[in-house]
């Protein structure tokens, strides 16, 4: 009976030891970028479960959690992990980024916008937010802005594939393109003599804006009138 008592403390001991190791091994699948979806969301809600974490911490277990369940298209659940993430980091530049995606994905080009504005502002060589923001123009057929924002991520990540096809699917005419990029790009000084500055089309101020109150709507300078201008002098 004496000897019962150190092998009970021994199992004791060892089930808390297995239960640790446990703890890691969810702990790893959170932040593992190999796990799988469904371990990423069974370990980080283990974490959350656990009360361990706090703070920055918690809110990057958060938004790991959300990225795999947009990875899953659960968009509503994925944005709900994200706003926790950004009310426990409000600078979390990659939280908000995120969630655009999934406002975006969920036809919500108002909320994604003003998310990948702020992801920029946070964190202006963030190139996610700004082909996310492409891609939102691109969807309401403001392709002057979309090209503008794809030009912006691949200066930044010229790396990334995804932008490059999304820039190549841009429904603008090649021809359209070519002229618009022409015309906002700065022109050589003139040779006359006394000209010191540079001649450069004027474009219209706060894009943004657009997308926010005008929706799906094609602005004026769009790829009609490019077209018609594709002949015009330069």
């Amino acid at each position: 009976m004496l000897k019962a008592v150190p092998v009970l403390a021994l199992l004791a001991t060892m089930g808390a030891a297995a239960q640790a190791q446990s703890y890691e091994q969810l702990e790893r699948w959170c932040h593992d970028d190999n796990a799988t979806d469904d371990q990423t969301i069974q370990g980080c809600s283990a974490v959350i479960t656990s009360g361990r974490e706090s703070g920055e911490k918690l809110a990057r277990v958060f938004y790991d959690r959300g990225l795999a369940w947009l990875n899953k298209e659960q968009l509503g659940r994925a944005i709900e992990d994200f706003d926790e993430a950004i009310r426990l980091n409000p600078n979390f530049a990659d939280a908000f980024s995120s969630r655009g995606d999934a406002y975006r994905l969920s036809n919500d080009p108002n909320h994604a916008i003003a998310d990948y504005d702020k992801a920029t502002e946070l964190k202006p060589d963030d190139a996610s937010a700004f082909k996310g923001r492409g891609l939102v123009f691109a969807e309401q057929s403001q392709y002057f802005y979309a090209i503008q924002e794809y030009d912006q991520a691949i200066k930044l990540d010229p790396t990334d594939p995804d932008t490059f096809i999304a820039q190549s699917e841009t429904g603008m005419p090649p021809l359209a393109r070519m002229t618009l990029r022409l015309r906002t790009s700065p022109r050589p000084m003139s040779s006359a003599p006394g000209n010191r500055t540079l001649s450069t089309t004027k474009v219209p101020t706060k894009p943004y804006e657009m997308a926010r109150t005008r929706g799906p709507a094609t602005p004026r300078w769009m790829p009609g009138n490019l077209l018609a201008a594709a002949s015009a002098p330069i």
